[in-house]
């Protein structure tokens, strides 16, 4: 089950950050407790499986060394 959060919320996996779509194995007593605690409050979404994932933002291109001879 993939489930975007509405807010970051603290887990026993972990912190679960907002607007981040997170894949729940609910064949795993823990992960399946949690996904249904998240969505029986009303702090998650599901996703359709079809729906493409986020891409990630690219981290900026460190700045060149500056020439020593310049």
């Amino acid at each position: 089950m993939r489930l975007t959060l509405t807010r970051t919320q603290k887990t026993e996996i972990g912190l679960l950050q907002r607007g981040i779509p997170y894949e729940f194995d609910m064949t795993k007593p823990a992960e399946r407790a949690i996904a249904e605690d998240l969505r029986a409050r009303n702090v998650a979404t599901e996703i359709p499986d079809e729906a493409p994932a986020a891409a990630k933002k690219a981290m900026p291109k460190a700045a060149p060394d500056p020439d020593p001879a310049a």
